[in-house]
C-alpha cells in the first residue's frame, strides 16, 4: 500500500487462491476451468484462512467448494505442532476428557491444559479450510512428524511414508453443499485415520487418508465441472507436489472424460501466483480501460 502511493499507482488486491488458479490458467490456455487450489495457507476474502478450495474459472473467479473449515490452536503454532491441528480437528468428535487422553503424549500436562481450554473457547484458535493443515495432522497422529523445521515438513514427510503403503483402510468421503458450496468433511477423515492405528499399519493409513483427501478434492471439483458444463479441471497449489495425490486425481478426472492441467512451466507452489496476480491485474486494469 505504502509502494502504491509513493509511486502513485493502483493497488490492486489478488487473493491467493484466486492468484494459483489464475496462474495455471495463464500457463495452460483455459479460458474456463475448474481449479483445484490446495496448499498451506492463504488468507481468504471471508476473514477465515483457506488452503483447500474449489475455483470455478468463467469469465471471473468464484469459490465454490473447499474443505471444512477447522480449528487451528494457536494459530500458528498449529503449523509448527502439528499435533495442534490434529486436535482442533478432533475437538468435533471428541470431547474435552477424550481428547486430553489423545493428546497426552503430544504435550506437557499445562501446555495440554492451554490447548484444550483453547479448543474449548476458541480464543486464538482461527478457522482454516487448508489441505496442507489437514495432511499435518495425519502425519502427527501417525507419529511421522510432530514438529515442522522447515516449510511443509510434516506433508512432505507423509507423502514419503504412505508410498510404503496401501490404500486398504476405509475412509467416508463425505462432501455436503452448504450456502451453495461443496464442503468435504475432513473431521470424518481424521476420525478414520485415528480409529485405525490400532487396526492397520500406519503407511497404509496414511495411503488412505492421502487417497480419501484427493477423492474428495476431484469428487467437488467434478460436481463443479458438471454443474457448469466445465470441461477442464486443473491442480494448483503447495500440494500440487505431492505426486500421489496429483495423479490419482488426474485419473479419475480423465476417466469421466475431462481434461486434467498441471503446471509443467511454473511453479504449482507460491513461486508461481506472481502470474496470477498479473494476469488477474491485467485483466482488471483492461476491463476497467474498455469501460
Amino acid at each position: 500500500m505504502e509502494l502504491s502511493k509513493r509511486l502513485n499507482v493502483p493497488l490492486i488486491k489478488c487473493q491467493h487462491h484466486f492468484a494459483h488458479a489464475a496462474s495455471l490458467q495463464a500457463e495452460s490456455g483455459h479460458d474456463r476451468m475448474v481449479c483445484i487450489a490446495a496448499d498451506g495457507a492463504g488468507y481468504g476474502t471471508d476473514g477465515t484462512i483457506w488452503g483447500g478450495e474449489i475455483i470455478a474459472i468463467d469469465h471471473g473467479f468464484e469459490r465454490v467448494g473447499h474443505l471444512l473449515p477447522q480449528l487451528m490452536p494457536g494459530g500458528d503454532l498449529a503449523a509448527r505442532y502439528p499435533a495442534r491441528m490434529a486436535m482442533g480437528v478432533l475437538s468435533r468428535s471428541y470431547d474435552k476428557e477424550e481428547l486430553s487422553d489423545i493428546f497426552r503424549q503430544y504435550f506437557a500436562e499445562d501446555e495440554l491444559g492451554v490447548i484444550l481450554r483453547q479448543v474449548e473457547t476458541g480464543f486464538n484458535s482461527p478457522l482454516t479450510s487448508s489441505t496442507g493443515r489437514i495432511l499435518d495432522a495425519v502425519s502427527s497422529l501417525l507419529d511421522v512428524c510432530n514438529e515442522r523445521t522447515y516449510e511443509g515438513e510434516p506433508a512432505m514427510k507423509l507423502e514419503a511414508f504412505a508410498e510404503r503403503g496401501r490404500d486398504c483402510v476405509m475412509i467416508q468421503v463425505a462432501i455436503q453443499k452448504k450456502e451453495g458450496r461443496y464442503v468435504l468433511d475432513t473431521t470424518q477423515i481424521l476420525e478414520a485415520v485415528y480409529l485405525a492405528k490400532g487396526e492397520y499399519p500406519f503407511p497404509d493409513i496414511a495411503a488412505s487418508a492421502q487417497n480419501a483427501i484427493a477423492v474428495g478434492l476431484y469428487e467437488m471439483a467434478m460436481k463443479t465441472a458438471k454443474d457448469r458444463n466445465i470441461e477442464v479441471i486443473g491442480f494448483s497449489g503447495g500440494v500440487g507436489y505431492n505426486d500421489a495425490m496429483v495423479r490419482r486425481v488426474g485419473d479419475m478426472v480423465r476417466e469421466e472424460g475431462f481434461g486434467f492441467v498441471v503446471h509443467c512451466k511454473v511453479p504449482s507452489g507460491d513461486g508461481g501466483i506472481s502470474l496470477g496476480q498479473a494476469v488477474m491485474s491485467a485483466d482488471l486494469l483492461n476491463t476497467k480501460g474498455n469501460q
